[in-house]
């Protein structure tokens, strides 16, 4: 175990020096937990509330702010970078969101980069060492002197991932969770999302529910009838071929970017991602649907197109549903995925692009007939 989370720190390292090459700094946001075993229902959950909160909380003062999602055996980590924004403030606004979440902030580590080698520190801003899990100590002497045991440490950390959290809920974080659902299958094309239930299920107020269910709606994932208030909406034939030709292109432009921008480090980025796919469990329906996303996520790493991205990311929100058939295709052995990313990392790492236009050209085609087909 330790080997692969060492593996997944080294990829981190390859995923930061790029986005550095395209950005003044990036933030990462992750898990700052102790022991080996970095990945869980709970571990997510906790990590995606807290770095919603801080997003929302970032949003008051920057509204540029974009971000990446990557999991791996290290844990959850997101990527963050800004189209104007000012790192010192960020790093102060970040020291202030630690302040206001209390002692759980000692479990979640925050770093503002400027470079691969160069963080801003507390002491930059002429702040104090971050504080011991356990006591009031720096956290660096007592990970130094190993002053706690380790069971104490790996207790601590999970009784507060289990509390509740302090602030209420971000809307960012239920419109994200709500679109998981979808993309998970536990809410169909036709079910219905009940205010009440949404309210018990997220402690929030309904206000803040009827918020996200318009944002869900303006985005075109769910529709508003009058005698069944918000559903799931169920595309069409017409919007469903619509959307896939949509996709189809924007991956094109994507796809040659990362071709056209290949560097030592996007090398290793793809290296890596064929390295995890080879070694991935084809019966195993979690890894399938983690790497179905994933795959985009880490190969357009290297892409500099920020704004096709977007686009991009929000058409996989409505394309949730038929995204989860897919998935389940793959599984029933209806569809090789795994086949056709392997042959599009080899296409780039031979930086063959005769070859690398044929393979996207067959994965395109074999997509679109598997998705106009998948109710057979």
């Amino acid at each position: 175990m330790l080997e692969l989370i060492l593996a997944a720190r080294e990829k981190r390292t390859l995923l930061l020096q790029n986005k550095l090459s395209n950005y003044d700094f990036i933030v990462t946001f992750g898990l700052n937990i102790p022991g080996d075993q970095k990945l869980g229902a709970d571990k997510e959950a906790f990590i995606k509330k807290y770095f919603f909160e801080y997003v929302s909380f970032i949003n008051k003062t920057y509204d540029s702010l974009n971000y990446e999602a990557v999991v791996d055996s290290a844990g959850y980590m997101y990527y963050v970078w800004f189209n104007d924004a000012d790192a010192y403030e960020v790093k102060k606004l970040s020291l202030k969101f630690e302040q206001r979440i209390g002692d759980v902030s000692s479990l979640i580590d925050i770093d503002v980069y400027l470079d691969i080698n160069n963080k801003i520190s507390r002491q930059n801003l002429a702040g104090f060492p971050r504080k011991c899990f356990m006591c009031d100590q720096p956290a660096k002497v007592c990970a130094f002197k190993q002053t706690h045991p380790y069971e104490e440490l790996v207790a601590f950390a999970n009784k507060k991932m289990s509390e509740e959290t302090s602030f209420v809920l971000p809307h960012e974080y239920i419109f994200d969770d709500i679109i998981n659902e979808i993309l998970k299958g536990n809410y169909l094309p036709g079910d219905r999302l009940k205010e009440l239930e949404l309210v018990n299920i997220y402690k929030v107020s309904r206000t803040k529910i009827r918020d996200v269910l318009k944002e869900l709606e303006s985005s075109g994932v769910v529709v508003t009838k009058k005698s069944m208030g918000a559903v799931v909406k169920k595309l069409t034939t017409d919007e469903v071929m619509e959307l896939t030709n949509l996709r189809i292109k924007i991956k094109e432009i994507l796809f040659l970017d990362v071709f056209e921008n290949l560097n030592k480090n996007g090398y290793y980025i793809v290296e890596n991602i064929k390295r995890n796919l080879k070694k991935m469990d084809v019966n195993n329906y979690d890894l399938v649907k983690k790497w179905n996303t994933q795959f985009y996520v880490r190969l357009f790493s290297i892409s500099n197109k920020e704004y096709t991205k977007k686009i991009f990311k929000g058409l996989e929100m409505v394309f949730g549903n038929i995204n989860y058939q897919i998935n389940k295709k793959i599984l029933e052995g209806g569809f090789n995925m795994r086949d056709y990313h392997l042959r599009i990392c080899d296409a780039i790492m031979d930086e063959n692009f005769e070859d690398y236009q044929k393979v996207l050209s067959d994965y395109f085609a074999t997509l679109k007939d598997l998705i106009l087909n998948l109710d057979e």
